[in-house]
């Protein structure tokens, strides 16, 4: 414990990790928000170093050491190489990413804070999004004061509405698969109180995501029996939910998230474009990259496609994260961070099938992780998690949740 004395001669113990759970959980706060992040990112980088000192530690794995490396290159390295006017504001939230995955010599229960956080700020996002929706003047009002500033990008309690759905689409995946025993009754109600604000996001391929968390949980959340059963049951429930989603866009139209999935089948059934004119800012990524024998191998620098493309004023990133790797850090960087990715992922779906029969948090902790890194890497082909501080940060504590598991059952194996 830390001993920290007050004017009055108290001493305050705050326990280091509390501490740096708490600032890990500003940081995702304020990175959604797009307020104080400096301060935010300063003071995670503080309670790490604390954490630290305390525990006289440093966690170190194949998995955190390849990440290590590949944020040293990439972005730091390349991003200072390339970038003239260096802002170490734009890359700092990395950084402190790395962090949460060094800092793991804590138990499994420790992180339950982390996930009713994820839970807690789902339902707020959720809260706003719906307010939005159907109390405009009001929801102005509390976004111009928590947002500070106001554009017509903002969504809910987020800097844009992309970033709402991604924000709400966690809580759904922490409400499936960790669910409190004591208040088991509320996850579904709750569940579908953030399935309805995702509609409204317009956000279509979260939302896919979402149905198929769904899908998965349902399989997954019951006994070997059940499980049959629900298998055999299983198109009955995929023919509901299409024709379910039919009549939806009939009677509201493409103006949310299942009108959209719906007119992008039929689009797509009739050869037309569903990437939203996004296939030219893609080409524009595959001519950069394919200039030189460098950029081909290296790219054009980290950060340098928003400077390379002049077709739309407000676009500045390419809206597929692998497209945009290969363009700004050729194929080095595009397998390298590959590579970690599927790593990462591959590790974490052999824990959770071999934890499977377990009723533990282990195993419910691990199931989080696996549907958050799906998550990320579904997104990353129509949206820009990687470029997103919020986005990525959740997905690196989604690897320090799987580092965490892993070193359980590690030490579990060698009490045995």
């Amino acid at each position: 414990m830390l001993s920290l004395k007050n004017a009055a001669g108290q001493y305050i113990k705050a326990d280091a990790w509390n501490f740096f759970n708490v600032c890990w959980m500003l940081t995702l706060l304020s990175s959604s928000i797009g307020r104080y992040m400096n301060y935010s990112y300063a003071i995670t980088l503080i309670a790490f170093f604390i954490y630290i000192i305390r525990t006289r530690k440093i966690n170190f794995n194949y998995i955190n050491m390849l990440w290590g490396i590949f944020i040293g290159i990439f972005p730091l390295l390349d991003y200072l190489v390339h970038t003239p006017e260096f802002i170490l504001v734009d890359i700092l939230g990395y950084v402190v990413s790395l962090c949460g995955i060094f800092a793991v010599h804590e138990s499994v229960r420790r992180y339950d804070g982390l996930i009713l956080f994820i839970k807690f700020r789902a339902l707020m996002e959720a809260f706003f999004v719906l307010l939005q929706q159907f109390a405009y003047p009001v929801y102005v009002k509390f976004a111009w004061r928590i947002l500070g500033t106001w554009n017509y990008d903002a969504g809910g309690m987020a800097l844009s509405i992309s970033l709402s759905a991604y924000i709400i689409v966690f809580g759904i995946g922490a409400f499936l698969f960790c669910r409190n025993r004591k208040h088991s009754f509320l996850y579904l109600p709750a569940t579908l109180f953030c399935f309805i604000a995702l509609i409204y996001t317009d956000k279509r391929t979260i939302m896919f995501v979402a149905l198929a968390l769904c899908m998965i949980a349902y399989f997954i959340n019951c006994n070997k029996k059940t499980r049959i059963r629900r298998l055999f049951l299983l198109p009955v429930l995929v023919i509901c939910i299409v024709g379910f989603g039919i009549l939806f866009y009939r009677a509201f139209g493409n103006e949310n998230a299942i009108g959209r999935i719906i007119e992008t089948l039929i689009d797509f059934s009739g050869q037309k474009d569903i990437t939203n004119n996004r296939s030219e800012i893609q080409a524009v990524a595959w001519r950069l990259w394919g200039e030189s024998n460098s950029s081909k191998w290296f790219g054009i620098g980290w950060g340098e496609f928003k400077h390379n493309f002049t077709l739309f004023k407000n676009t500045s990133q390419v809206h597929n994260i692998y497209i945009q790797l290969l363009c700004e850090t050729g194929i080095a960087g595009f397998v390298c961070f590959v590579s970690v990715q599927l790593v990462c992922l591959l590790s974490s779906l052999h824990l959770f099938i071999r934890l499977f029969g377990e009723d533990s948090s282990r195993r419910n902790l691990i199931g989080f992780s696996v549907t958050g890194q799906l998550i990320f890497g579904i997104y990353g082909f129509t949206g820009n998690p990687l470029y997103d501080s919020t986005c990525y940060l959740m997905y690196f504590m989604m690897i320090t949740i799987l580092i965490v598991v892993r070193r359980s059952c590690r030490l579990e194996r060698r009490h045995l």
